[in-house]
């Protein structure tokens, strides 16, 4: 979004990409934060802890098509507080997301966290589990529609926070 808040300097995006990671994982080392029920909730609640931990100021709230606000789910996420990057994985940087769209679910949008050679997310099926599989490993995954390759249909790209662009 335009005028949205940015770090302008690129040590701080790099301390906000470790953070962001860092809370992810704390996620999967468990137990969980009671807020973390799905894969929206990992992103928001990685997103704001990082953001606290470096004392930034920037707000830790989201864009919404209301304005900013406290909730967003993994479309709004991917709509209003990412911008896309690409779609090979080559182009990730650790603290990357991983969007996907499987329009048979009652919860389209899914979104992983690149963690570097690792991703995580929230299978967000109740009650659900935090998952850290290999990047080599999800790309085998037995469901091709969870698999981030550039001609899966469902693998919606690589996208980044828009505070660090």
């Amino acid at each position: 979004m335009p005028g949205a808040p940015r770090f302008t300097h690129p040590a701080d995006r790099e301390t906000f990409r470790r953070e962001f990671c860092r809370f992810a994982e704390s996620q999967y080392a468990g137990p969980a934060a009671a807020e973390v029920i799905d894969c929206a909730a990992l992103l928001r609640y990685a997103y704001r802890e990082a953001l606290r931990a470096m004392k930034s100021g920037l707000s830790p709230l989201f864009a919404t098509h209301a304005g900013p606000r406290h909730f967003a789910d993994a479309k709004t996420l991917h709509a209003y507080n990412t911008t896309f990057v690409d779609r090979d994985l080559r182009a990730a940087r650790p603290g990357d997301l991983l969007f996907y769209l499987n329009l048979e679910q009652d919860q389209p949008y899914h979104a992983m966290i690149l963690l570097g050679a690792d991703v995580i997310y929230h299978t967000g099926a109740k009650p659900g589990e935090i998952r850290r599989p290999g990047v080599a490993e999800l790309n085998l995954h037995p469901d091709p529609r969870w698999r981030p390759l550039i001609h899966n249909p469902n693998f919606l790209g690589v996208h980044r926070w828009n505070i660090l662009n």
